[in-house]
């Protein structure tokens, strides 16, 4: 992988964006060797000479690289297929394995539960993707009060006054 320097003054200029939210521009932190994003306030550490920045403060290292243009991550870090894979088979399998069995051994229409397995599996696959949507909210450390609070700043900037 070619290997693109950025000048320390772009990464001063405010004119780089936020590798995590892509929407955002970095900008200097006053007294501190560190970045933060105006839009979702992450807070990175950079490497100039090598154009690379460091999500600081998470649990995971996470980094990307700059490739003249955009941000990329190195590879082996984000999420790989099979994470893909697992994330899909914990919201999808449960609630279709409820529906089969419903479906396999159904309940009397005239009951007054019949509508109680539909019920359940669409409630299991609501609480199976909460939480594997919790899981990537706290991986990537997104944080949706930040981001809504900034994109209301952004709308009220853009009001005619």
């Amino acid at each position: 992988m070619t290997h693109y320097t950025t000048p320390v003054c772009e990464f001063h200029s405010g004119r780089v964006s936020c590798p995590a939210c892509r929407i955002g521009r970095l900008s200097t932190l006053a007294m501190m060797d560190a970045l933060a994003c105006t839009l979702c306030s992450h807070i990175y550490t950079a490497d100039p000479l090598r154009g690379t920045l460091t999500l600081s403060g998470s649990a995971v290292p996470v980094h990307w690289q700059w490739d003249g243009r955009t941000w990329h991550a190195p590879g082996g870090q984000g999420l790989g297929w099979a994470d893909k894979l697992a994330a899909g088979a914990l919201i999808v399998c449960p609630p279709a394995l409820i529906a089969l069995c419903s479906w396999a051994f159904p309940l009397q229409p005239d009951s007054s539960y019949a509508w109680f397995p539909s019920f359940w599996s669409m409630l299991t696959f609501l609480c199976h993707a909460g939480c594997v949507l919790a899981i990537l909210v706290s991986y990537y450390q997104f944080s949706l009060s930040a981001c809504l609070r900034a994109i209301g700043r952004y709308a009220l900037r853009r009001l005619p006054q």
